[in-house]
Order: structure tokens, then sequence, then C-alpha cells
């Protein structure tokens, strides 16, 4: 069970007791920091001290000899898994579970990270902010990882980047929002295929089939109204009418009056934006109930079988923005291809022939630029502040999601190469054309 943080400040006049690489001045340091209930940030590979505002209450939990985040000497590369395994959200949460594993497996087959085999430390953050903060104080703090990749959910991961800020530990923000890496961020890196990387191919659809009356439905939590405000934006530029919105609570489990309101206006199609698979399922069930038989467009999050599970026979009409790593195969001249099939085989290996869905490399391609990364820095590469300034220089890497490129004042590269439209038809994907 995670243990709540106390906030305590640093007294300005007082001084942290000097560090001294003894193993026996270090048991004397850990037991200083018990008794003070103060985090001791200063360790090597970090080249300097730091202060944080906040202390944890399970200090004491500390190894001996790493007293603090993402140590040079540890004795592994550790990866803190931030995700939703339970709650609306464990539809996502368990689909990139899985893909982690299978890309885990493919940087330990390959020499790991800087030489060091790569853990995978999980945290459920339940669907809620306050246990994603929770989850990053302690793999920061008490797991010590040398990366993070979270959370599946743009507010969860707004609300861990102070943490992430102040440990100086990078992290792959799984988050549709740009909003948790613009502006730069220097510990935050976008991670996957984001809204502006959908909603081009779809006002390309909607216009390639003369589809210019639509109707949008999302719920009406901040995060809701935000992305459904963007969505409205980039059609309505583009000359495509929105003839009305539709709201309802992330937890409600009737939408008869909303979808009833949609199919009296007469739409051509229905942006569904759905933030978690439920919610979707939902909204489409009830549309073919009351016999709405309109294309939907839905977001990437929603590209799973999962999702298509909870939709059921109401799957037919949806075109979802998706990863070229659905695709059984790939043009050779796709400068993707190498990096998909890759995964694809090892997927397919370890879950004995099963497919991947967007969601499976949300975390893999972090992680593999981050053993990219860190060839350069040998042993160094599990000291975060240096595999930060080693991933600020990737360059034109193909990866599964797209050609990924940073630097210090970018860390949100356009993956729109690496994006198509697509069905569920036959028990499996199909290009939408």
């Amino acid at each position: 069970m995670e243990k709540q943080y106390e906030n305590r400040q640093w007294s300005p006049r007082r001084r942290r007791p000097a560090e001294v690489p003894h193993k026996n001045s270090r048991l004397k340091e850990m037991k200083m920091a018990k008794l003070t209930n103060l985090t001791i940030a200063k360790g090597p590979g970090r080249g300097h001290s730091r202060r944080f505002g906040t202390a944890l209450a399970t200090i004491a939990m500390l190894a001996v000899g790493a007293a603090f985040p993402g140590s040079v000497g540890a004795q592994e590369f550790k990866v803190g898994y931030i995700m939703s395994l339970t709650g609306p959200s464990a539809v996502l949460g368990k689909a990139t579970l899985e893909g982690a594993k299978a890309g885990i497996e493919m940087v330990n087959s390959t020499g790991g990270i800087g030489g060091a085999k790569v853990k995978l430390v999980i945290c459920d953050v339940k669907s809620s902010e306050q246990q994603a903060v929770i989850c990053a104080r302690r793999l920061a703090f008490q797991d010590k990882v040398n990366l993070m990749v979270g959370t599946g959910s743009s507010p969860q991961t707004i609300a861990i980047l102070p943490t992430v800020m102040a440990a100086k530990i990078p992290l792959f923000a799984i988050a549709s929002s740009p909003r948790t890496y613009k502006p730069v961020k220097k510990y935050s890196f976008k991670g996957i295929q984001g809204l502006g990387d959908q909603i081009p191919l779809i006002v390309k659809y909607l216009k390639d089939k003369k589809l210019n009356r639509v109707y949008v439905i999302h719920d009406n939590g901040p995060l809701g109204q935000i992305i459904g405000k963007i969505f409205k934006g980039a059609v309505s530029g583009a000359g495509i009418e929105v003839l009305g919105t539709e709201l309802y609570a992330p937890t409600d489990t009737n939408v008869t009056a909303q979808v009833t309101r949609m199919r009296a206006a007469k739409p051509d199609a229905v942006l569904n934006i759905a933030i978690t698979p439920p919610a979707g399922a939902l909204i489409v069930k009830t549309m073919k109930q009351l016999g709405m038989n309109v294309p939907i467009m839905v977001g990437s999050n929603l590209q799973n079988r999962g999702f298509v599970k909870l939709a059921g026979d109401a799957v037919d009409n949806i075109v979802f923005p998706a990863s070229k790593v659905v695709l059984a195969d790939l043009p050779a001249s796709d400068p993707l291809r190498p990096s998909i099939m890759r995964f694809r085989a090892a997927f397919a290996k370890m879950y004995k022939g099963k497919e991947p869905s967007s969601l499976s490399p949300w975390l893999v391609d972090g992680i593999l630029l981050a053993q990219r990364a860190g060839k350069s820095l040998g042993k160094k590469a599990l000291d975060t502040v240096a595999l930060t300034d080693a991933l600020e220089k990737t360059k034109d890497v193909p990866g599964i999601q797209g050609i990924w490129t940073f630097s210090p004042t970018d860390h949100g590269p356009s993956l729109r190469q690496g994006m198509i439209l697509v069905h569920f038809r036959g028990n499996r994907w199909t290009v939408a054309k």
C-alpha cells in the first residue's frame, strides 16, 4: 500500500549533512534522514545537490547506498510504469502493459540500456490524479527509477509533472494533450501519437467523403471540454459545419437523450470524443439502438480490442485513427517498417500470435529511444540528467509510432507519418477507404 507524503519545507539556514561515499557514513546519513523526515537529494551521478519542497514519509525505506533517484550505481535500469490498471481507464492500461513487456524483452535481448537489464516497476494510478501523484513520488524517491512512462490521461500526466521536474527523471508523456510537453519542459517528452497527429487525418477523411455536417459529443469534464473545443475548431476551420454539441458526465450510464437530439439533427457523421472506452462504447451502442446509422469518428485511444468487445456489433460504423503497427505488413519503402515488424514479431511471440493495437507501442518507443540514447553514455545512461541530455539529441530516428526528433527547444515531434485510419470488420483491422 502506498503511503501519503507530508509537506515540509527546507529551512533556508539548515544545511544537509555532507555526503561521504563510505558505507558507514551513508548509513548514518540515512538514519538522520529517517529522524528528520527529510529527503536527501544529493548523490553520485547527479553532479549537484537539489532541494525539494516535499519530503517523503517513506524515506526510511530507501536502500543503503542510493540516496537519490536514478543512481548510477544501480544494478538495473528501472522504468516506472504509471498507468491505470483499475477504474474506467483500465482497458488502456492493460493494453499498454502488454506492449511494454514485449518492448522490454526486445531491449534486454539487445544489451539493455547502458549495459543494465531493464526492469519494469508498475504503479496503478487507478484512474485518479491523486493516485498518479502518489505513484510518481513512490517511483522517483522509493523505487528510484531511471525513466518514467505514463499516465494514459492528460490531467493525470500534468499532475505528476512537478514531481518529474523536481526529481529530474525523464518522462515519456502518455497523453494526448501537448500541454504535457509544451512549452518545453526539460524532463517531459512526447510519448504517443497525439491530437495533432490524429485530427488532420480525421478532417481529411470527412472532406474526402463529403461528410460536411457533423455533430460532436464529449464528456463535460475539463479534458473533455478542451479536446472537444480543439476538434470543433479543426473541423470548422476546414469548412465542415458543426451542427451541435452534446455533453455527458463521465459517470453517466444513459445517453439516450443526447443521441436522440443528435439523430434529429441528421448529421453526416458524429465525432465521438470519448476519453474512456466504457463511455465511447455507451455512445455507439445507443446510436445503434436508436437507428442512427452514420460514420462515427473516434480517437486512437479506442483503437483496441478491449473497446471492440465493449462496443459489440455497434463497431461497424466507426473510423479509428490508428498506428501503422496494426497492419500485418507495410511497403518496403516505409521507413517505419523495420521497427514495426520487429515489434509485431516480439509481441506475437510473447502473446501466442496476438496482434498489437495502437496502444501496444505507447510505452515501447520511449524505452527504445532511451536504449539508443544510452549507447553513447555507457553506464552513465543510468544517470537521469545525462540520459535526458542524450534524448534531446535524438534526430530522425524511425520508431514504431513515427519518426522521432527531439531538441532542447522541442520535445514534441510530429508522428503523423506513423498513422492511418482503420475499420474493425471481419474480426480484423482494415484500412478505411
